[in-house]
């Protein structure tokens, strides 16, 4: 059987149980878990947050906040850079923004996820 080439990372709603570390990495990379915009501050770790994954190694985050029809992108950080991470992060995000049925909990057991796809390229 020949090898099949994959499109990159699992891109998944943040789990519950996940949020504490998501406040430690923004700690640790933005030297506070608030993100301020618009005058505002926004825990990121209690926002809505998409995960790019390789197993249990995490390899970005996006959070965002919705408010009505609108969506704010609140947190983009991809902890390897050059490899499509938040690229991919951005467009999973997209496709939740046009697909609000799709959108994940803030408590991230329901949501979109992609990855492991083959390459059709």
């Amino acid at each position: 059987m020949a090898d099949v080439a994959f499109a990159g990372p699992l891109i998944r709603p943040i789990h519950e149980d996940e949020r504490a570390g998501l406040a430690d990495l923004v700690r640790s990379n933005w030297g506070s878990p608030v993100a301020v915009s618009r005058g505002l501050g926004y825990d990121v770790a209690q926002l809505p947050c998409l995960l790019a994954v390789d197993g249990e190694r995490w390899l970005g985050v996006a959070a965002y906040r919705l408010d009505r029809d609108e969506c704010e992108l609140v947190l983009l950080d991809a902890l390897e850079r050059r490899h499509g991470i938040g690229t991919a992060l951005l467009e999973l995000e997209l496709e939740v923004v046009l697909r609000p049925h799709a959108i994940a909990s803030p408590a991230g057991d329901q949501g979109p996820e992609r990855g492991n796809e083959p390459d059709r390229g």
